[in-house]
């Protein structure tokens, strides 16, 4: 081959190269940045907030799409419209027959700031023990919390004992569980229980929406998403929602369900034990 032809094939080889490079970047241009889409999707989510009635589905969906609600400010605005506090508040006025308690409104940005509440908080509760000692074992695993002052994580805490003790007593008093209430109807007296774990589950709500707007939203959750763990004890609440998961997983995978069934412990132990037995492949549900 003659040197000059061998020059025109690196040439050539060399200009196809710095093409497919070109190329190459000029796809990479193309791909929309992560901040990018995250301002498209706090704009699709604030289309929903803004419309003259906010669609709770899409809202919902907006959620657990990627990048969920991108940040706290817009959490701030979206998890209290999806625990319904507003409606929750307005039907417990309306049941308490005394509006100068609760007063009704037309936005969360109330709740940031009432701290009525706080009059819960003061009081004792019969698991107070248990709730200091889980407390002082908090906000330990967050990232937010590793940059917190001992000062800063002692408030933290103090707040968060607030928010717990104000959710309790206040379910046990006659103005804060309404038996009336459809969402009370099924708890005695409106009467809700500590967990061991509950300390966690209002931790980040409150490192999210502040002591006050979390006070709110861990009183409406309590009552609705969690109550059934809030009940007097495991055999009124969890044990009938275990037996129901087994009778499911019995739809879905009867052979995987057998297995589980007929080991000698209850359902919620055997649970783990035999989900680690089978192939995962093998599991549909």
């Amino acid at each position: 081959m003659s040197k000059q032809s061998s020059h025109h094939r690196r040439k050539s080889e060399v200009n196809h190269s710095t093409t497919c490079d070109s190329t190459i970047q000029g796809e990479e241009r193309q791909i929309p940045s992560i901040d990018i889409l995250k301002a498209q999707k706090l704009d699709e989510i604030n289309e929903i907030l803004t419309a003259p009635k906010i669609n709770i589905d899409r809202l919902r969906e907006a959620t657990m799409t990627k990048y969920g609600l991108v940040n706290d400010e817009t959490r701030i605005k979206v998890w209290p419209i999806l625990l319904g506090i507003e409606q929750l508040y307005k039907e417990e006025v309306q049941q308490s027959n005394d509006y100068k308690k609760v007063s009704l409104v037309n936005s969360y940005e109330k709740y940031k700031s009432d701290r009525q509440w706080i009059k819960y908080a003061q009081k004792q509760h019969k698991d107070a023990q248990q709730i200091e000692k889980d407390i002082l074992r908090s906000l330990n695993s967050f990232d937010v919390c590793q940059e917190f002052t001992k000062s800063t994580k002692q408030l933290k805490r103090e707040q968060l004992s607030n928010i717990i003790t104000g959710v309790l007593v206040k379910s046990t008093r006659p103005e804060g569980g309404h038996p009336k209430c459809r969402l009370d109807e099924d708890l005695p007296q409106g009467n809700l229980h500590y967990f061991q774990g509950y300390h966690d589950v209002v931790s980040v709500l409150l490192l999210t929406l502040g002591e006050n707007l979390g006070f709110y939203a861990a009183d409406a959750l309590s009552r609705t998403t969690i109550r059934d763990y809030m009940l007097t004890n495991f055999e009124g609440g969890v044990m009938p929602l275990m037996k129901l998961l087994m009778q499911l997983l019995k739809e879905m995978n009867f052979q995987w369900s057998n297995a589980s069934l007929t080991l000698a412990c209850h359902n919620h132990l055997s649970f783990p034990y035999t989900s680690s037995l089978q192939p995962q492949n093998q599991i549909k549900i």
